[in-house]
């Protein structure tokens, strides 16, 4: 969800789960965020 420019909040909001839920998953699954090319 986050390639395609949805943020963490709304990933949360979307899924009724809290924003830690949310990074703790992006950390454990090893994602890299990367800052978006301009």
């Amino acid at each position: 969800m986050l390639v395609r420019g949805v943020g963490i909040r709304d990933i949360s909001e979307i899924e009724k789960v809290s924003i830690n839920k949310v990074l703790s998953v992006l950390v454990r699954s090893n994602h890299k965020i990367k800052p978006k090319q301009s």
